[in-house]
């Protein structure tokens, strides 16, 4: 299998099937531009393109919004994350047509002061992929929450 990078990703227990949106990297400050996207793309999950496309060793890192600033009605596709279980099926369609299938392995939620970034974003080792979304309790003085869901998923085959 070569390299390509992800175009949509597929989670039949939360009923999601979505395209993604642009592939992002890093802020100048070397943290993950998570910014919000403003038009149709706001909601859309994204690819971390400084990481391995999924299938290749490494982890496969795909984040998305749990919500929106805009408030009730605009939930980002990853506003479930938290409650998929282990076992549960991701596919993750690359964009030479390859859809890579995952089983999950854990759901973590991790406090910001704690996220493991060295195994989130490991670009070695085997194929895995990553889940990552902000869970945990919102602090209303900062607009961000304070903890991030992370959904770890083994490589099981590609068709």
């Amino acid at each position: 299998m070569l390299p390509s990078h992800p175009t949509s990703i597929a989670i039949a227990a939360l009923s999601v099937r979505s395209a993604l949106g642009p592939a992002r990297g890093l802020n100048p400050d070397g943290t993950i531009d998570d910014a919000p996207l403003s038009g149709p793309t706001w909601s859309l999950p994204w690819w971390y393109e400084k990481g391995p496309s999924p299938g290749q060793p490494g982890s496969s890192v795909l984040l998305g919004h749990v919500d929106s600033a805009l408030g009730e009605g605009h939930l980002g596709v990853f506003f479930n994350l938290g409650n998929l279980s282990n076992g549960q099926a991701v596919d993750v369609t690359l964009a030479d047509g390859v859809v890579t299938r995952w089983i999950t392995i854990s759901n973590v939620l991790y406090p910001d002061a704690n996220f493991p970034v060295a195994v989130v974003y490991n670009p070695s080792g085997p194929p895995m992929l990553r889940l990552v979304t902000c869970g945990g309790q919102f602090d209303a003085n900062t607009g961000h929450y304070q903890s991030a869901i992370v959904v770890t998923a083994e490589f099981v085959g590609a068709s």
